[in-house]
């Protein structure tokens, strides 16, 4: 008795740690989202403009057109559209989309996600200028 006892607060520790976000660099979660299924914690550009919510891993590569990481930013506290095209660091859950779950007829997700349970931990800038594409 004595020793599951012992091992009790061992457990409820791994469980705790299991459920702390995983740091995670976006282009790795772009290019495999299968591999991350849990808590994330991501640091990116925030772009939040119409028929465009993602966080992508940069200015340049947002300015590139390449893929992001979806997130409805109209659902994270803090984010508003006057916060588009500013680093962030920000928590949430990656989910991803199976046979049989709603489809999402949108120009807004070009990228894994949603992004769910998403909070924002810090600014990691100002807003940045609108790419020289006019993007």
């Amino acid at each position: 008795m004595k020793t599951a006892l012992a091992a009790l607060p061992l457990a409820a520790l791994l469980i705790a740690a299991s459920d702390a976000p995983k740091k995670a660099a976006i282009m790795d979660v772009v290019a495999h989202p299968e591999k991350f299924g849990r808590q994330l914690k991501l640091r990116g550009l925030l772009v939040y403009e119409f028929e465009n919510y993602g966080l992508y891993a940069s200015r340049a590569d947002y300015c590139a057109h390449h893929r992001s990481i979806y997130v409805e930013w109209d659902h994270v506290p803090g984010v508003t559209r006057a916060d588009t095209r500013r680093m962030a660091v920000i928590t949430g859950r990656l989910v991803l989309r199976g046979v049989g779950d709603p489809i999402n007829i949108s120009n807004a997700q070009n990228g894994p996600g949603p992004l769910r349970d998403t909070a924002l931990v810090k600014w990691d800038s100002e807003p940045m200028a609108p790419c020289p594409t006019g993007r």
